[in-house]
């Protein structure tokens, strides 16, 4: 398959992720394969059996296979023997062991072809490296980090594809096995692969596996008659203004999928609420704007005092010389375009249609007898029609920012809150730790006797252990409270935009008010009456602020009940406790 060009405007996945495993953490080589291939492996050099047959392969586990390099010995592609043989090979209490190289596939492709994928990435990294590498294709847990349950669509694979931090020697499974020189371990390795141990040169080389791995997702994507949308560059390099989602961690993750609450998961649910309201206010505008568009307007549309476009019908004022109930339409459009279908909507009701305003008023004004009368109705039912886009677009902007600005003061809220969690834990571990000195100072004897080994209890273990809790805690929440910041300092910045979006309608809706008043302000007195109690005062106080309006047109911006709440700036303290938090 050949390689297809990297979309403009990639689609949000995730991304590939390596790490090293040593004994210094408690790792074990042999473990780390049968872990990830589903094999019941023992070590030879501690003597553990791993067996991890019940992950059956076919089910949670797709695939399981190792790929070793051209010409390399039999035991290469043994995973019992090529794992051992790294163990054996390494003599340090902390070496490092092997790297696991975690890469998500993309969702959509079958069993057979995750599976491929994942093979042919790992050859691609077997013949860059010359190692062996142990391929383990997973399927992904049906629930997610929160403990909800996935979708079947959106449950798909991840590979592990685990190697040696050493390559394979020259010559490996003959002579080098001997221990000659050249950098041989005796066990088939050569020397260490330093290029990806030091995190500066490694990254090139990371750089090149993140490549070629978006590279083939592109081509099986494209191949499965898919979009392709995979890139292995982060939202930064990409230019977008995604914020990734807060990490979770193993542990947080077991906890919230047994039930369990977990700060990081808070700060996780918060992160995702933060970015629905998003999405809702993308979507919202979005609809917003394509239905103005495909709305006819009445005249052409002109600039607003702000510089925008005004999009909704706008009425031509009167002139003195026409009488109030003989409506000027504009030039563009012919009264028989417009006045029948008024009529029609008066005489009939408008069956079929949705309970507009322009309905109600219709229905109401059914009942007209006289010309004068009918003439009246109808000019109500054309200025109810044009009031209504413009009132229904003005509310849906007015709850979406009432609802951005909800969410951002809840996550204020919490990281107030979470500010004087951190503080109570500091307090507890100072107590603890003051507990603990204060013993120290009274069993002075005991605390000998018990570090010297003798079997007497430490008096201030107890404390001690208390001070690291609360220590773990307050380290946990700092962590917490920093995404949390950076969190509601996003959503402050969203609610900006959402204010200023709209002041722009309340301007539009201004001046659509006043050409409606100068086109007929008995109709539009009218049709007032038809309006639920909020958008009436909407409508009022436009009228009263356009007739302040200065004699260049620009609507005042500081209308009463049209005002929104002024959006805060916050300061770096804004979420400080009211007790100051001391730093660490």
């Amino acid at each position: 398959m050949t390689s297809t060009p990297t979309p403009v405007t990639p689609a949000k996945h995730a991304r590939p992720h390596l790490t090293t495993h040593n004994r210094a953490q408690g790792h074990s080589s042999v473990a780390g394969a049968a872990y990830r291939l589903g094999l019941k492996l023992t070590d030879e050099r501690t003597g553990e059996t791993h067996d991890f047959r019940k992950r059956k392969v076919g089910e949670e586990i797709v695939r399981a296979v190792t790929v070793a390099p051209k010409g390399a010995p039999a035991w290469a592609s043994d995973p019992q023997q090529l794992w051992n043989r790294v163990e054996a090979s390494e003599n340090r209490r902390d070496a490092q062991l092997a790297r696991d190289y975690r890469v998500p596939i993309p969702l959509g492709l079958t069993d057979n072809q995750a599976g491929d994928l994942a093979v042919d990435l790992a050859e691609f990294i077997r013949d860059a490296l010359n190692v062996p590498v142990s391929v383990g294709l997973h399927r992904d847990a049906d629930r997610d980090s929160l403990g909800n349950v996935k979708p079947d669509h959106l449950q798909g694979f991840h590979a592990h594809l685990y190697f040696p931090t050493r390559p394979l020697a020259v010559g490996a499974g003959s002579a080098s096995e001997a221990g000659e020189d050249g950098g041989d371990t005796g066990h088939g390795f050569g020397p260490k692969l330093a290029m990806l141990s030091n995190r500066k040169q490694s990254a090139a080389w990371v750089e090149s596996f993140n490549q070629r791995w978006a590279e083939l997702s592109n081509d099986y994507l494209h191949a499965a008659g898919l979009p392709q949308v995979f890139d292995h560059r982060s939202y930064a390099r990409q230019g977008r203004p995604e914020m990734p989602q807060p990490k979770m961690g193993v542990a947080a993750t077991a906890m919230e999928r047994k039930g369990m609450t977990t700060a990081r998961g808070d700060v996780l649910r918060e992160a995702l609420a933060m970015a629905e309201v998003h999405r809702r206010v993308r979507v919202a505008t979005a609809t917003a704007r394509a239905t103005g568009a495909a709305r006819k307007p009445l005249a052409p549309a002109g600039p607003s005092a702000a510089g925008h476009r005004i999009s909704i019908p706008v009425l031509a004022p009167v002139p003195a010389s026409r009488k109030p109930e003989q409506p000027r339409l504009a030039a563009s459009i012919k009264p028989r375009a417009v006045v029948p279908r008024a009529r029609r909507m008066v005489r009939t009701g408008a069956p079929g249609l949705k309970d507009t305003l322009a309905q109600r008023v219709a229905a109401a004004g059914g009942g007209a007898k006289s010309e004068a009368d009918q003439a009246a109705v109808e000019r109500a039912v054309e200025l109810a029609s044009h009031l209504d886009a413009v009132l229904q677009t003005f509310a849906a902007q007015l709850k979406e920012h009432d609802h951005l600005v909800e969410q951002a003061r809840r996550a204020q809220q919490y990281a107030l809150d979470l500010a004087h969690r951190i503080e109570d834990s500091r307090k507890k571990r100072e107590r603890a730790r003051q507990a603990a000195r204060d013993l120290t100072a009274l069993h002075p004897v005991r605390i000998r006797l018990s570090k010297s080994g003798l079997p007497v209890k430490d008096p201030t273990q107890a404390k001690l252990a208390q001070a690291a809790l609360h220590d773990r805690h307050v380290q946990e929440d700092k962590r917490a409270h920093r995404s949390l910041r950076v969190t509601e300092g996003v959503a402050w910045e969203d609610v900006k935009v959402a204010r200023a979006e709209l002041d722009r309608r309340k301007a539009n809706l201004q001046a659509v008010v006043a050409d409606l008043a100068a086109r007929d302000l008995p109709a539009l007195t009218r049709v007032l009456g038809f309006l639920p109690d909020g958008p009436a005062a909407w409508v009022r106080e436009a009228l009263e602020g356009s007739a302040s309006r200065p004699v260049d047109g620009a609507p005042k911006s500081d209308a009463g009940p049209l005002e929104v709440p002024e959006t805060p700036v916050l300061p770096d303290s804004a979420i400080t406790p009211r007790h100051p938090v001391p730093r660490l």
